[in-house]
C-alpha cells in the first residue's frame, strides 16, 4: 500500500508599483522548460526579428510548454497573495509573470522575473513563502530586492527611417499641392 504524497503549498505574495497598474492585475507562477533561456523570451515569442511583441504571447509560450504554469490569479489594487499547490518536481527554478490586465496575452505591460534565493525554487513538501518582491533577476520589468515590482511596456515596433522618410516625402507632396492650389 502506498500513501499518496500531498502536493506542497506555496504561499506567493507581493506588491507592484501602482504606475502602470490597470484597475484588475494578474500573475502566473511556473517554471521554464529546463532547454530554454528565459532571457530570449521576448525573440522566441516577439513578431519579428527584432524582437518586437505585439503582445506577451503567455498562452503561446504555455501551449508550446516552454512554460509550465504552477498556478495564479488576479487581484485588484497594489498587492496580490495566493496559496498555491506545487505537483511539480522538486528544486526547478520558479518564475513569475505578472501583468497589467487580467487576461495575460491583453496585458500592454508586464514583468517577467525570478530569484536567486532558494524560495525560488519548487518545494517538496509542506509549505513555504515566496514574496515576489524578493526577485532579483528580471527578463522584463525590474524592482524587487524588497520593493515593489514595476512593469515593463511591451517592446513594440517604432518607425523605421524609410517609412518615416516616406512619411516626410508624402507630407511635403500634399504641402506643396496646397500652396498650388491657393496661389492660383
Amino acid at each position: 500500500m502506498t500513501l499518496a504524497q500531498t502536493p506542497a503549498r506555496l504561499r506567493v505574495s507581493g506588491s507592484l508599483s501602482p504606475v502602470f497598474l490597470g484597475s484588475t492585475s494578474s500573475f502566473r507562477i511556473g517554471t521554464f522548460a529546463p532547454s530554454f533561456d528565459p532571457f530570449s523570451y521576448t525573440c522566441v515569442f516577439g513578431i519579428d526579428d527584432v524582437c518586437n511583441m505585439d503582445s506577451p504571447n503567455y498562452t503561446r509560450a504555455v501551449a508550446s510548454q516552454v512554460f509550465q504554469e504552477i498556478g495564479g490569479g488576479q487581484f485588484s489594487g497594489s498587492t496580490f497573495s495566493r496559496t498555491i499547490s506545487v505537483t511539480q518536481p522538486a528544486d526547478l527554478q520558479l518564475w513569475m509573470f505578472v501583468f497589467s490586465d487580467p487576461s495575460p496575452d491583453s496585458a500592454m505591460e508586464f514583468a517577467l522575473f525570478t530569484g536567486s534565493g532558494p524560495e525560488w525554487r519548487t518545494p517538496v513538501v509542506g509549505s513555504r513563502s515566496l514574496s515576489a518582491n524578493s526577485a532579483s533577476i528580471f527578463v522584463h520589468g525590474f524592482g524587487g530586492n524588497g520593493g515593489p515590482i514595476y512593469f515593463d511596456i511591451l517592446p513594440i515596433p517604432e518607425p523605421s527611417v524609410p517609412s518615416l522618410a516616406a512619411s516626410a516625402a508624402g507630407c511635403l507632396v500634399l504641402a506643396k499641392g496646397v500652396r498650388r492650389r491657393f496661389k492660383a
